[in-house]
């Protein structure tokens, strides 16, 4: 765990190094945001609960690694890549790795545009939300899986204080 703080820390300053070296302007910004989660838990499971699974374990041991990409252009139109890497729920001695978010997102004066893999949450209620249709399949009782993203591409339509969006999901 250290070893790997201490890289992700090595790459921080050297990305945001060569993103101060490489903006070409002053609108233009690079960031990495490096992310270690490291969680030791014992549970005491209730078989009799309606939330019980057969794959459920007493102990979780778990880590969850992700670095965040961000490069801004004209102060408001950005790109973001951010790869992660994290032991399993059911098998934790087990690690995958995937793309959390890896999307493109644009701000005009009439048009707004994002396309690609974001995490995005909309409207209050966290149990049920029928306005929120990008995160369906919610783990209610823990959020370290919730960090993956949706794809979808959303054009944002702006005409004098109306707002109106048109969205496609797969």
């Amino acid at each position: 765990t250290i070893l790997i703080s201490i890289i992700i820390l090595a790459v921080n300053a050297i990305c945001f190094h060569l993103g101060t070296c490489l903006a070409s302007s002053k609108n233009e910004k690079t960031s990495v945001v490096p992310e270690l989660i490291y969680r030791q838990a014992s549970l005491k499971l209730r078989k009799k609960s309606a939330y019980y699974l057969d794959n459920y374990h007493d102990f979780y041991d778990q880590f969850y690694l992700s670095l965040k990409l961000v490069k801004t252009y004209r102060y408001n139109d950005e790109i973001v890549l951010e790869p992660a890497i994290h032991s399993q729920k059911a098998i934790t001695t087990k690690t995958e790795w995937g793309i959390d978010q890896a999307y493109i997102r644009s701000y005009g004066k009439l048009f707004n545009l994002t396309v690609g893999k974001k995490t995005e949450y909309e409207g209050s209620a966290y149990f049920v939300n029928p306005s929120d249709l990008l995160n369906e399949n919610k783990d209610l009782f823990d959020s370290f899986y919730q960090r993956e993203g949706q794809v979808f591409t959303r054009i944002g339509f702006l005409y004098n204080e109306l707002y109106a969006n048109i969205g496609f999901i797969p």
